[in-house]
């Protein structure tokens, strides 16, 4: 198969694998308006497509950023590096019914037709964090102990040692 083969094969596909994506898919145009909103995306939001479409984005920031988040995009848009754009981190999320779930987000900035897009995938990270947090939760609970305890979790990659245990063995070797 050829290139040229290759990219119009792939122009027919790319638009059903985001729509059928597993990952939240937003896309915004130069005016910062919704312009895609896949079922994953309904899903993580609650928010049905025909609501979010042509609107602004503002919509789907969580309350207490939306002041800022213009101001961030133009930034972005005039040459300005976004903190979040080309990397994957954790984010909070706030539905339409007001209630925060975490997720996983990326951001792409999308350059097309002399125009800058921005494409949003996002997942629902909360059983992640709250692993992450039990864990917190474990080094400080074993941490306070009185005997040396180290913790090994078969499930994860976290072991929770002692930091006087651990100071005292690094400083021996």
């Amino acid at each position: 198969m050829k290139l040229t083969d290759a990219d119009n094969a792939a122009d027919g596909i790319f638009f059903p694998a985001l729509e059928q994506n597993m990952m939240g898919a937003v896309l915004i145009n130069e005016n910062d308006e919704v312009m895609f909103f896949n079922p994953a995306a309904e899903k993580l939001w609650g928010y049905k497509r025909e609501e979010v479409i042509g609107n602004n984005i503002d919509m789907l920031i969580p309350r207490d950023l939306r002041p800022a988040h213009p101001q961030y995009i133009r930034h972005n848009r005039e040459g300005g590096k976004a903190r979040v754009e080309g990397m994957s981190r954790e984010l909070q999320l706030e539905k339409k019914d007001g209630s925060k779930v975490w997720t996983r987000f990326a951001l792409s900035k999308v350059s097309a037709e002399g125009k800058v897009y921005y494409l949003a995938l996002v997942r629902d990270a909360s059983v992640e964090m709250a692993q992450k947090e039990q864990t917190r939760q474990l080094i400080i609970a074993v941490d306070h102990l009185d005997r040396p305890v180290i913790v090994l979790d078969p499930e994860t990659p976290y072991c929770a040692v002692q930091s006087r245990i651990y100071r005292n063995v690094w400083l021996l070797h």
